[in-house]
């Protein structure tokens, strides 16, 4: 019987990236809630899904339109992230990720300064 063995490094790379995807998973979820606290508590909205949260933060002017379009991509990666299954996809989202984590940083620096 012949076996087929995975090279190591390609090992390292896919526990990395799933790793990196992981964390951002958390942390787009994170922020979310964030946000809607602070919408909650600062101006009275109860919004009940990210991207309408996004949509508030965005007609109260604390984010600007090309931010929201992003959020909302954000949000659709962490989605697709629970159902995904082509390796062509997961790559793209890789690739997003130090643009998405950036504009997450952004924003939590807008809604905790």
């Amino acid at each position: 019987m012949k076996v087929n063995l995975i090279p190591f490094e390609e090992i390292v790379r896919d526990g990395l990236q799933n790793g990196q995807t992981q964390k951002f998973e958390y942390c787009s979820e994170a922020l979310w809630k964030l946000a809607k606290l602070f919408l909650y508590e600062k101006h009275g909205l109860d919004e009940a899904s990210p991207k309408s949260v996004y949509a508030a933060l965005y007609r109260l002017n604390i984010i600007n339109e090309e931010e929201l379009t992003r959020l909302r991509e954000i949000v659709d990666f962490r989605n697709r992230l629970s159902h995904l299954y082509k390796k062509a996809v997961f790559e793209k989202i890789v690739s997003e990720l130090p643009a998405a984590v950036a504009l997450l940083r952004s924003v939590y620096q807008k809604l905790t300064s």
